[in-house]
């Protein structure tokens, strides 16, 4: 499935709620929206999951709750959304462990033949790439994700596919430029994929990326310490102008930036990829946190705030960075109805920190609480 809500078995469960009696109350808490807006002091009244009220009177102290919680000193935040992962049970209770209280699953893939994921259908003509989009719709899938090895005319059909049944598609790009991939209509790009094909002027280079994918990361790695700003500006614009959402996985690409052969290309090329991402976002474009969590180098829960701390060491505001986590996160997965965000009648995914993270970003890492829907789960 594309979208997750996280929750654990071993839960601190609330009682059912009587007539005139909240099942939660956090009181007195400063509250960051998520997407822009402040509020200096109110109370969250929370009902059978949801909030139901945010009341910035006095007379909130007095509203009857089963428990309450004192939050004083303490600045509340949407649960955070991680837009790129592969899940595992396993690693469940480490989302929330960091305040991550949804995810967007990547798992179950469609690519060419070679492809590097264990659990991916692969397709190797028009016939078959429809099939695989049917088969993973009818199954339930939310979003159809796709991988390195899949060349431009299948990836093409893909899209076509999923958009007839109102599916959106990711794109973990190898053999396909980002250029190629937007022109196609993909929602998304992911880890920065493609940017560096699209962005290179010599088309041999490309050509053997598309037939050696397995070299080609490395060698994309080293090509974006070296390539010319005005080739990734002319790449980004012609994003932007697609409407394409980035999900950078700037965490993924730092954890190889410390260890393997690759490290070293990998370090320069990260400078360079915060930039982008910076360069992208003042141009217009949507940015949305991912990690990439699943893969052995990256700690689930936690890396996803590093991802944050990258985006603002890179050049964006607090503010943005975490926008990234929450509003906009909440709208590339469909779920901005009910996530995301702070407001009356959405969920009560809520995360206390002490300190303020619209100012320093690291005080997502002073959680106090995490509350996923009404319950509180550390």
């Amino acid at each position: 499935m594309a979208k997750v809500i996280l929750g654990l078995a071993s839960l601190i469960l609330l009682g059912a709620t009587t007539p005139g009696t909240f099942d939660l109350a956090v009181r007195h808490a400063r509250i960051v929206h998520g997407d822009g807006r402040v509020t200096p002091s109110a109370t969250l009244l929370i009902a059978s999951g949801r909030i139901t009220r945010i009341d910035e009177s006095a007379a909130a102290d007095g509203a009857p709750a089963r428990r309450s919680i004192d939050a004083a000193g303490c600045t509340v935040v949407p649960g955070l959304i991680d837009a790129h992962v592969h899940l595992q049970p396993s690693i469940l209770p480490r989302f929330l462990e960091s305040g991550v209280t949804a995810v967007r699953d990547l798992r179950s893939t469609i690519d060419g033949p070679g492809s590097p994921w264990v659990n991916a259908t692969i397709v190797d003509d028009f016939t078959s790439a429809r099939a695989a989009v049917r088969q993973h719709v009818d199954a339930g899938a939310e979003l159809i994700a796709i991988g390195p090895r899949l060349k431009p005319p299948l990836l093409a059909i893909v899209v076509q596919e999923a958009a007839a049944r109102g599916v959106p598609v990711a794109a973990d790009l190898g053999v396909t430029t980002a250029l190629e991939a937007a022109s196609f209509g993909v929602t998304s790009i992911e880890r920065l994929s493609g940017i560096i094909e699209a962005a290179t002027a010599v088309s041999d280079r490309v050509q053997q990326r598309r037939d050696d994918s397995g070299s080609g990361w490395a060698s994309s790695e080293r090509e974006w310490a070296t390539m010319p700003h005005e080739a990734l500006d002319r790449v980004a614009h012609a994003l932007v102008d697609r409407g394409v959402t980035l999900v950078p996985a700037l965490v993924w690409h730092e954890a190889r930036a410390q260890s393997g052969d690759t490290a070293a290309a990998a370090k320069a090329a990260l400078s360079v990829q915060q930039r982008f991402v910076k360069d992208y976002v003042q141009m217009g474009g949507r940015i949305v946190a991912g990690t990439d969590a699943g893969d052995p180098l990256v700690r689930p829960g936690d890396s996803l705030l590093r991802e944050l701390e990258l985006y603002v060491e890179g050049g964006l505001p607090p503010a943005t960075a975490l926008r990234t986590a929450t509003a906009d996160a909440a709208a590339l997965l469909g779920i901005a109805s009910r996530a995301g965000t702070i407001a009356v009648g959405k969920d009560a995914d809520l995360v206390l920190v002490t300190g303020d993270p619209l100012r320093d970003i690291t005080a997502l890492r002073r959680i106090v609480r995490v509350i996923r829907r009404g319950v509180v789960v550390r």
